[in-house]
């Protein structure tokens, strides 16, 4: 076999490789980069679409710590609160229920923190947001599968980009040449 032939077929292996390497990894990109920039705008989509999220400013002082937990702990009585969230003063406190392990759970309470209002209590399971991160990381998959799949179609795409260089890697020297530089005149419209 001559040389020539054999640098086509080794070309013509990593081609195929490289398409069918880019078949498979390339739906599992797509959807964790639909849902990351989903979840990007989280903060703004959710205070157009959930009313909770937002309370009128007043000057007067918030709650005790103390107080805002005690009225959280009351709608979850089965439940012990893990950390209370304090933003801007136009958005509630929230204070989380958090419990890893066999009997998972994930539940917030939104308060007023100047009344001691309940606005909203949340199974944080359920948020579409929280939907739209368990596809981004994991697929929807259980989190040990969705990580091994999603770690797998990394090493894929490390190795497509290889792949590619070797693709498109120029013949000789007077090709690489003109390869590597930008062509200003082509950029510009007419």
């Amino acid at each position: 076999m001559s040389r020539s032939n054999s640098k086509r077929r080794f070309k013509n292996i990593v081609g195929f490789i490289h398409l069918w390497l880019g078949l498979v990894s390339g739906l599992v990109f797509f959807i964790m980069a639909l849902t990351g920039a989903i979840y990007c705008f989280q903060p703004e989509l959710s205070k157009l679409t959930q009313s909770h999220l937002s309370i009128k400013k007043e000057t007067g002082p918030y709650l005790a710590v103390s107080r805002l937990k005690e009225i959280a702990a009351q709608q979850l009585p089965d439940k012990k609160p893990t950390r209370i969230i304090y933003k801007d003063r136009d958005e509630p406190v929230v204070v989380h229920f958090i419990k890893r392990g066999k009997e998972a759970y994930y539940w917030a309470v939104f308060l007023n923190p100047y009344s001691g209002e309940v606005l909203k209590v949340q199974n944080m399971d359920d948020e579409f947001f929280r939907f739209m991160l368990r596809g981004h990381m994991y697929l929807w998959f259980p989190q040990t599968v969705g990580k091994t799949i999603t770690g797998i179609s990394m090493i894929i795409f490390t190795i497509m980009i290889i792949s590619g260089i070797v693709l498109w890697w120029p013949r000789n020297r007077g090709a690489r040449k003109t390869s590597f530089k930008v062509k200003w005149g082509r950029l510009q419209s007419d």
